[in-house]
């Protein structure tokens, strides 16, 4: 095991597979939700806390994301106020189906999302922010007829986040301000004409 800390609301923690099978899970076990998986990732938590210092009173942000055959990463955040009211059960955020925020883990995810909401014609405005070394996609003008397609969608490349577009204006890096999708459709096909 190994933590990683970014600043005073958020760390990460590395996990190989040899660590789960050392905590009593095995592989097959982290695919399904099970107060034994939650009981062992809240004792892992409590003991990268312990490592790095981190005594928090409120509640926590957890998002996992698969490094494949190597293992998971968690990515602990503190929860603040700051953040939307996301719905616990389906991620949705009730007061605002128009706007949606992606976390994905890579700028390689970034892109084929892009393509894929290019092709399909589900959403063609937002921006790209960098935060915690981590991308946050945040989408506009999003149909109501369209946000459930474009949600399932997005869960296949990342996880949806419950950041606010202010909040990550305020504490991440603006990577494209907006016109996202298009940008980054033109970019990377003229990219791919260019090498062949």
């Amino acid at each position: 095991m190994r933590v990683e800390r970014f600043n005073d609301e958020s760390f990460k923690i590395y996990l190989t597979y040899e660590d789960i099978y050392e905590n009593g899970l095995e592989k097959e076990e982290m695919k399904a939700s099970s107060t034994k998986i939650q009981a062992i990732l809240q004792r892992i938590i409590e003991r990268a806390c312990e490592e790095i210092d981190v005594y928090w009173e409120d509640s926590m942000e957890i998002e996992i994301y698969s490094l494949h055959e190597h293992g998971i990463v968690l990515l602990i955040s503190q929860s603040l106020d700051l953040f939307s009211p996301y719905d616990e059960l389906n991620g949705i955020n009730d007061s605002n189906m128009s706007e949606m925020i992606v976390c994905l883990p890579s700028v390689e995810e970034v892109i084929e999302l892009c393509i894929i909401f290019d092709r399909q014609k589900l959403v063609d405005d937002g921006s790209l922010f960098h935060h915690s070394h981590l991308y946050y996609l945040y989408l506009k003008d999003i149909k109501k007829s369209d946000y459930e397609a474009i949600r399932a969608i997005a869960k296949e490349f990342g996880t949806l986040s419950s950041y606010s577009n202010h909040f990550l204006e305020e504490h991440g890096k603006t990577l494209v301000q907006k016109n996202v999708i298009q940008t980054f459709v033109d970019y990377f096909s003229k990219y791919s004409k260019e090498g062949k």
